[in-house]
Order: structure tokens, then C-alpha cells, then sequence
């Protein structure tokens, strides 16, 4: 990511080092409809014992750490099998979207039209809404769902947001004006596979 993208996404200086997590989710697809399960990032979890991908020593299991840091050490199946020790859940997908491929989406649908109970601000996500009914365009969406600091909850209230805002969307991807139209559905689709 440029340093003039991720000035305008508001993604501060260290999006280039290192591997962060800024939200981790479950879904559960079963006979009674999806279930959507946030994992707060600063969970307090055990990271089992794992061989460094590129280094290739083996590391201890470790304890008292935060779900993220499992994602710094060594990636998405470091997080996965992390997950899955923590919950006893098994994970057959992972997905990852970073934040300009989320933003890109959100401007391929043309923005996703949010009905916000109240109004916030945030300096650090940029985030700057009124109450009210409003399209977010891109970079907007992604400091509506990156927003901690404008709350008491913080990581509970931000999951809060972020499950608001994926059922949002995903409710606005399925309207019959874009699920069978290639012209809309492609370019949506497509957005988040961007490697910019």
C-alpha cells in the first residue's frame, strides 16, 4: 500500500510492518442460516506449539497471549490452528481481505448505505459520521468498522459495527439489481482480489 492509500485510509504507519489482524470472524454456515462470531483480537489466548514457517525452528507453546499476536508470529494457519485450539472448534476455510481490497469493494458496489443511531468521531480510523442514514464510500466503511476509540466497549462495540456493517452489505450485494448482473457482480467480486 502507498503512503498516500494509506494516508487516505487512515491505516497509520505500521501497516508495512509487520502482519496485523484488525478483525478476525467465524462463520458458520448450517441448516438454521449463517452465524457470524467475532474473535476480539486482544483475547487472551494459548498459542500451541508450531515450526516457523520460514525459519523452520520450532517454537514452545505459548501462553497469555492476545489471538492477534498469533497472526504476527506466523500467519493465517498459525491464527487457524490457534482458533482451534482455544475454542476446540475445527476451521475448514480461512479468507483474508486486506484494507484497500475492502475498500475497493465497498466503492465497486458504489458505497453501502448505512442507518448509523449515532453520530462519532475517531481520529485514528478517520472515522467522522453524523447520525442518520448515509452512503459510506470506501475509505469511510473502513473506518466505520475500524472505529475503537469513539466507544467505552471499544472491541466489543467495534465487532458490534463490523457485524452491522457485513450484514449491510452483503444484504445490498444481494439485491436483485447486483446478483444477476456480471456488469456489477464482476467488478464487486473482483475488487477485493486486488493486489494494489
Amino acid at each position: 500500500m502507498s503512503a498516500a492509500r494509506r494516508k487516505s485510509l487512515h491505516t497509520g504507519g505500521s501497516a508495512e510492518a509487520g502482519q496485523r489482524t484488525d478483525s478476525m470472524m467465524i462463520l458458520h454456515v448450517g441448516s438454521n442460516g449463517p452465524t457470524l462470531i467475532s474473535l476480539p483480537r486482544d483475547s487472551n489466548v494459548t498459542i500451541p506449539q508450531f515450526r516457523g514457517s520460514e525459519s523452520g525452528k520450532i517454537r514452545p507453546a505459548m501462553g497469555a497471549n492476545k489471538l492477534n499476536a498469533s497472526y504476527a508470529f506466523d500467519g493465517p494457519q498459525l491464527l487457524v490452528r490457534t482458533v482451534e485450539y482455544d475454542t476446540g472448534l475445527h476451521i475448514d476455510h480461512y479468507a483474508e481481505i486486506g484494507f484497500t481490497g475492502f475498500a475497493d469493494i465497498v466503492d465497486a458496489m458504489g458505497g453501502v448505505e448505512m442507518n448509523l443511531d449515532k453520530g462519532f468521531t475517531d481520529k485514528w480510523s478517520g472515522a467522522d459520521f453524523k447520525a442518520g442514514t448515509q452512503t459510506l464510500d470506501g475509505a469511510q466503511a473502513l473506518a466505520y468498522v475500524r472505529t475503537q476509540h469513539a466507544f467505552v466497549g471499544s472491541d466489543l462495540d467495534r465487532a458490534k459495527n463490523q457485524q452491522r456493517f457485513l450484514s449491510t452489505l452483503a444484504s445490498q450485494v444481494a439485491t436483485p439489481g447486483t446478483l444477476p448482473n456480471p456488469f456489477t457482480l464482476y467488478p464487486v467480486m473482483s475488487a477485493g482480489t486486488s493486489d494494489r
